[in-house]
């Protein structure tokens, strides 16, 4: 919430949404008794951002369970087309529509659409500001509504599996680990201050460089690229997914400067997590709890010894890159868990680290999707 708000701007479009197909026995009843069972089981879907008087003092309030109601939350949109064009075009408006319906502050973190063409099986938009989700929340989620709505229609009591570690819990616990990780601090401090050139022809700008003008490029990898990068790839060198990807990019972002008159063999790039895998608090359970867990640290990727020209055409500096970058990301203090907190929680460090310079560059891997 705290790397949000430093975004500044108006955060309440911030969001994620998911277009699932419809149970062919739906009706307005049992979707908002649904509705209500997942948004009673999981407090993030209830929380409230309170804005105090600076950042630190903002907080994620959350009300009892049965206190936010789910039937306001529900838009029931009928649909005349069947066209995939048309239908598209429609899920595009809606998708817009319910965006603007999220207010953050006032308790409203999600939007849900119900596409429906009454003669087949229609569609659920389900929209949640990111303050409440995150990737892995969906996969909490989804499954939950399926055996609510199952409950629901076969007429016996909902019954979700427990969230073992709640978010509140998690993240008072996450305030009180921020001193355990003041050692790193040189860490961070040294990464931060190594000269990272321009990548664009000026400094961002806030106030012009926001949503509405970014540019997306998408690539797509054929089966046989993505199975020796998600298999071979990691057998033979073995390595991780993410250590192949920020090879890539820093072989790519170098040899880019270097053809622009920047020869710097070093790249600081920020690196992304869903969170999960290493929690920050021992005993704590994630596995069950829908929220923003995301981590994110910068790192110095080094490629001063590595022939750049051979490494981009496949020769024997493409493994000496990679392992060079695995050998590096290894030595991140904690897998980077610590950085956050530091930055965002604890007061005698996060000044220091919010007036140094930040990194150009984000890699988030989302991770394999079968």
């Amino acid at each position: 919430a705290r790397w949000l708000l430093e975004r500044g701007g108006n955060l309440d479009t911030y969001c994620q949404a998911v277009l699932l197909t419809a149970p062919p026995d739906l009706d307005t009843d049992t979707l908002t008794a649904t509705v209500q069972t997942v948004l009673d089981h999981h407090d993030m879907l209830r929380a409230r951002l309170r804005r105090g008087t600076t950042d630190q003092d903002t907080v994620l309030e959350i009300p009892p369970a049965g206190t936010i109601a789910a039937a306001p939350l529900i838009t029931h949109v009928a649909v005349e087309t069947h066209s995939d064009n048309d239908l598209a075009a429609m899920a595009r408006a809606q998708l817009d529509a319910a965006t603007h319906r999220l207010d953050p502050e006032n308790g409203i973190m999600l939007q849900l659409v119900w596409l429906d063409p009454r003669t087949q099986p229609g569609h659920l938009l389900i929209t949640i500001h990111h303050l409440a989700t995150d990737g892995v929340s969906w996969r909490i989620l989804i499954p939950d509504l399926a055996t609510a709505h199952h409950a629901h229609t076969t007429g016996t009591t909902p019954t979700l599996p427990p969230v073992t570690t709640t978010a509140r819990r998690y993240a008072h616990a996450l305030t009180d680990t921020t001193p355990h990780h003041e050692h790193e601090l040189p860490h961070w401090r040294n990464i931060l201050t190594t000269p990272d050139p321009p990548l664009g022809t000026r400094p961002l700008d806030p106030t012009h460089d926001t949503e509405n003008t970014t540019t997306h490029t998408t690539i797509e990898l054929p089966p046989h690229t993505t199975h020796t990068l998600l298999t071979t790839l990691p057998t033979t060198y073995h390595c991780g997914i993410d250590d192949a990807l920020l090879t890539a990019l820093a072989l790519a972002i170098t040899t880019w400067r270097h053809r622009h008159h920047t020869p710097t063999h070093t790249l600081l790039v920020n690196i992304e997590g869903h969170g999960r895998t290493d929690p920050l608090i021992p005993g704590a359970d994630l596995t069950r709890t829908i929220g923003w867990f995301t981590t994110i640290h910068p790192t110095l990727l080094d490629l001063t010894h590595i022939d750049l020209d051979n490494a981009l055409t496949g020769g024997p500096a493409t493994g000496h890159a990679l392992t060079t970058i695995k050998e590096q990301l290894h030595n991140t203090p904690d897998h980077g868990t610590g950085y956050g907190p530091l930055r965002y929680l604890n007061p005698h460090t996060a000044t220091q680290l919010r007036n140094l310079p930040q990194p150009q560059t984000t890699l988030n891997y989302l991770g394999r999707f079968d």
